[in-house]
C-alpha cells in the first residue's frame, strides 16, 4: 500500500495511531477522514507559528512528539477525575507512596512479584481508594505482553478493605484486538486471565479511557460501587 511511504502516515504515530493496527479495523474509512482532519488543522497551526514549509523537518517534529507518549496518560487521567468526581489525582512517588501503604494499611501484593514497582496514580473520592496502574499499548508482541500481564496481575490483588480499588488503565488501541474474533491463544488467555481476576476480585477494575468515565460516573452516583 502506498500510503505506507507517506508523510501523512509517519504523522499517525503522534496520534497513538499505528499503520499496523489500520490495516486490521473494519472502519478504516472513518479512522482515515479523523487523522487526515488532524493532520491537517496540526498542519495548518504549524504554519500559522513558525512558517515552516519543509514537509520533512514536519514529519520530524511529528515524530519527536510522540516519544513523549508514555506521560500523556497524566494530564489525561487528571482531566477525567477532575470533570467528573471534581476531585484531585494524587501521582504517586516513591516518597508519598510510602504514607499512602501505611495510611492504608496496604499489602500490595504486586510490588512482590515485579521488583517493588509502584502505581501510577492514586484517588480518593468519599469513602473509596482508587490505586491505579497506568499502560499505553498499541501493538501486540513480547514487550507488550509483558505489561499486559503486569495490568493483569495488577488487579489479581485484595485487601481487607473492599473499598480499596486495584484499577488497571489500559490507554491506547490494544484493547481493540480483545473484540475480534478467532483470537489467537495469547490473547484468549489474556482475555480470560481478566475476567477471573475481576470474578475474583470484584471491587477491582480494568478499564480503557472509555471505560474509566464510566467507572468514575457510577462511583460518584453511587451506583457502581
Amino acid at each position: 500500500m502506498v500510503i505506507n511511504y507517506t508523510e501523512f502516515v509517519a504523522y499517525w504515530k503522534s496520534l497513538d495511531t499505528q499503520f499496523g493496527t489500520f490495516l486490521e479495523i473494519p472502519n478504516q474509512e472513518d479512522l482515515l477522514k479523523k487523522l487526515l482532519d488532524k493532520y491537517c488543522e496540526r498542519r495548518r497551526k504549524l504554519y500559522e507559528s513558525y512558517g515552516y514549509t519543509n514537509i520533512s523537518i514536519q514529519a520530524l517534529y511529528d515524530s519527536g512528539s510522540s516519544r513523549s507518549k508514555g506521560q500523556k496518560f497524566k494530564p489525561k487521567i487528571r482531566d477525567i477525575v477532575k470533570n467528573i468526581l471534581k476531585t484531585e489525582v494524587l501521582f504517586i512517588e516513591k516518597t508519598n507512596w510510602k504514607r499512602i501503604k501505611k495510611d492504608l494499611g496496604l499489602k500490595y501484593n504486586f510490588g512482590n512479584i515485579h521488583q517493588n514497582k509502584i502505581p501510577d496514580f492514586y484517588i480518593k473520592y468519599m469513602d473509596h481508594y482508587i490505586i491505579g496502574e497506568a499502560k499505553h499499548i498499541h501493538n501486540k508482541g513480547g514487550a507488550q505482553d509483558k505489561q499486559i500481564g503486569e495490568l493483569i496481575d495488577f488487579i489479581r490483588q485484595s485487601e481487607d478493605n473492599k473499598n480499596i480499588h486495584y484499577l488497571s488503565f489500559l490507554d491506547g488501541l490494544y484493547l481493540y484486538y480483545f473484540t475480534q474474533n478467532n483470537l489467537s491463544d495469547k490473547l484468549n488467555q489474556q482475555k480470560e486471565d481478566i475476567k477471573k481476576a475481576l470474578i475474583k476480585n470484584p471491587q477491582n477494575i480494568f478499564v480503557n479511557t472509555k471505560g474509566f468515565k464510566k467507572f468514575l460516573e457510577d462511583l460518584k452516583d453511587a451506583k457502581h460501587l
